[in-house]
């Protein structure tokens, strides 16, 4: 039998029976079937993976009586105005901008307040973290105290620089650094402070009811 003879008598049977549409009615719900259950699995997956941040988020928080949250919270207020303060202070030594006065007595003038003011609030820095490096962990405690050698080292070079260090001839003294440092000084205090912003957000207080 010719093989076009047997084309139409299958195609004249499956029409018959209506096959043509059972035919596509079965792909149709076949695909669709398909689609959904690979819907479900990529929502499933989504949904899994944000029920494990979610539990991550959980398990990284720091459960804390309010008395706890209140003194450090506290603490580090203290310790981010007068470091916040001595950051400003301390940019006077080796500006990355801003001028200083031509004349020289009005020079010499500003110079010797910039050194009282860098001088003290260093003095005050130094007192603060002592006083409350029991209270804050040991890598924050270090990070504070990293900008604060930074800021001596900026005041010993300034001091250097008008010839107040009697043994060091400023001649001779290196101060390429000098202005660099103020830079390191200034993104390791904006580090340190956001640090401190997510330390306090993984902080809960507890419910003590």
């Amino acid at each position: 039998m010719p093989i076009g003879d047997i084309f139409s008598i299958v195609i004249a049977i499956v029409g018959g029976v209506g096959g043509i549409a059972a035919i596509f009615y079965a792909v149709v719900r076949f695909s669709a079937n398909h689609i959904a259950e690979r819907l479900s699995k990529k929502y499933e997956l989504k949904l899994n993976k944000e029920l494990e941040n979610f539990k991550s988020g959980l398990e990284k928080k720091n459960y804390v009586s309010k008395v706890r949250f209140d003194a450090e919270f506290e603490i580090f207020r203290k310790l981010n105005l007068v470091f916040s303060k001595m950051r400003t202070e301390t940019h006077n030594l080796f500006p990355i901008f801003g001028l200083k006065p031509v004349d020289k007595d009005e020079l010499e003038k500003f110079e010797n307040n910039i050194e009282k003011a860098v001088t003290d609030v260093i003095v005050i820095a130094q007192a603060e973290l002592s006083g409350n490096a029991a209270f804050i962990t040991e890598d924050l405690c270090n990070k504070f105290n990293n900008i604060l050698k930074l800021c001596n080292r900026q005041l010993y070079d300034f001091q250097v620089s008008r010839g107040h260090i009697s043994e060091i001839n400023p001649a001779d003294y290196n101060f390429i650094n000098s202005s660099e440092r103020t830079k390191e000084i200034l993104e390791k205090h904006d580090e340190l402070v956001k640090e401190i912003r997510e330390y306090f957000y993984l902080l809960e207080v507890k419910n003590d009811d």
